[in-house]
């Protein structure tokens, strides 16, 4: 953060002044960037465990455009559209269901095509 102010500071000829308000504004910038990693992390931990690329991401990005739009309207209510906001939201929470839905029901027709064949075989 501070390498990026005083770059900042430097290409616009300006003397570096830091606000308590720009600490606030870094430092919740420095805990969005940490809990992006924790997610990330997580994502990488998923797949190792052997949850399907077509549940993870979904269910990352989505929880990512939720999570960020909830926290940002409750950061600055006044500079939000709450039926806009809120109704995007909602479009991804049921993006969410409706990806889950599809795995769920694609496994299942999947495990009734495994138990068909090995019938067959015997």
């Amino acid at each position: 953060v501070l390498l990026v102010a005083t770059s900042f500071a430097l290409a616009s000829g300006q003397p570096l002044s830091v606000s308590s308000e720009s600490w606030a504004s870094a430092g919740l910038a420095a805990v969005g960037g940490c809990l992006l990693m924790l997610g990330n992390l997580s994502m990488q931990r998923a797949l190792l465990l052997g949850v399907p690329l077509t549940i993870v991401l979904p269910l990352q990005g989505s929880l990512t455009v939720v999570l960020g739009t909830s926290i940002n309207y409750v950061l600055q209510p006044e500079r939000s559209e709450p039926r806009r906001l809120f109704a995007g939201v909602a479009a991804f929470l049921v993006a969410i269901a409706l990806s889950a839905t599809a795995h769920v029901a694609h496994e299942r027709q999947a495990a009734n095509r495994r138990e068909r064949r090995r019938r067959r075989r015997r």
